[in-house]
């Protein structure tokens, strides 16, 4: 996180952060992992981040969803995208023109 905020552009002021979880399966479903990811975020993470786009969606990614989502502030959940379809998400907040070439390559399967 604080590597992706020295990379942003003066006078830049939002981050979007993409949690890519394509290929996720049972084997990522770890308990601790999650708590561990819950107490990451519930501390100074959410006030730099203004969206936090998660998916492509699937059973497992809702599961663990649903299973920290009781240990996450208000306010952090409010920024949380979970989604099918993260490129269409990112595309509401950021111009095309302005996003990383191998973004839309990955999740547009242009490449």
């Amino acid at each position: 996180m604080e590597q992706g905020v020295r990379l942003m552009a003066r006078g830049v002021c939002s981050c979007i952060l993409v949690v890519d979880t394509r290929g996720v399966g049972w084997a990522h479903f770890h308990t601790a992992l999650l708590n561990k990811t819950a107490d990451m975020a519930a501390i100074g993470f959410r006030d730099r981040v203004d969206r936090i786009i998660v998916g492509p969606m699937n059973t497992i990614v809702t599961a663990a969803y649903h299973a920290i989502r009781p240990l996450l502030p208000d306010n952090l959940v409010a920024k949380l995208v979970i989604t099918r379809d993260p490129l269409a998400e990112i595309r509401k907040l950021v111009d095309e023109s302005e996003m990383p070439a191998h973004l839309v390559a990955d999740y547009s399967g242009k490449k």
